[in-house]
């Protein structure tokens, strides 16, 4: 399903069931002539499509984090269409122990802001499903590619234990800088910061 366009950028999103747990969603992200991948894996093929179809550079592969099932389609990807593979460099040894055959081309930190047409990706570093989790803000658009970290009604997995604290500052973060955002997560349905009340509840612990 395509989304809106403003200030240059539209982006599609995919849906796709994942075993016994909530969809998987994966989006194609465009402004002025580029693209940017984000977490794509099923809808490869679909992705290279639309991208021959409409002439489109494939600027950035982004993952929101390193384990398997973003990194599968990659290799793929990147062969038919290019891309520079981006990644937090917290999720090295995660990329490292997944089996998948590729290197990054950047390591993005926190606050990196990616070009893409004559828009910025904002990368936010949000540990908590896993050490190098990122979200990815579109500020033209308000929006928030959220992946495991939050999610409608509550948030991903942790890794462990000591992963709770971490997921818990990332929350917060999220919720006092992009109150008013909209958010498309990894898994589940979109939501808005707003519609998330129970967040507020953070702020107090």
């Amino acid at each position: 399903m395509w989304k809106k366009r403003q200030n240059h950028f539209s982006f599609k999103s995919f849906r796709y069931p994942d075993e016994d747990r909530e969809d998987r969603n994966e989006y194609l992200l465009i402004n002025r002539g580029e693209a940017a991948a984000i977490d794509v894996s099923a809808s490869c093929d679909e992705v290279c499509e639309i991208l021959q179809r409409q002439q489109l550079k494939l600027k950035y592969l982004l993952v929101t984090h390193a384990h398997r099932s973003h990194l599968a389609a990659l290799p793929e990807l990147k062969a038919k269409c290019g891309g520079a593979f981006c990644l937090c460099r917290e999720d090295e040894d995660l990329l490292h122990t997944s089996g998948i055959s590729i290197e990054p081309d950047l390591f993005v930190k926190d606050n990196t802001r990616l070009t893409l047409g004559d828009g910025l990706v904002r990368v936010l570093h949000t540990p908590g499903h896993t050490r190098g989790s990122l979200c990815f803000f579109i500020e033209d658009m308000n929006i928030l590619f959220s992946g495991r970290t939050l999610e409608k009604d509550g948030y991903g997995t942790i890794w462990g234990p000591s992963s709770m604290a971490a997921m818990l500052t990332s929350l917060k973060r999220l919720n006092g800088n992009f109150c008013s955002a909209a958010v498309y997560p990894g898994r589940g349905e979109s939501t808005t910061m707003r519609k998330e009340v129970w967040l507020d509840c953070l702020r107090s612990h």
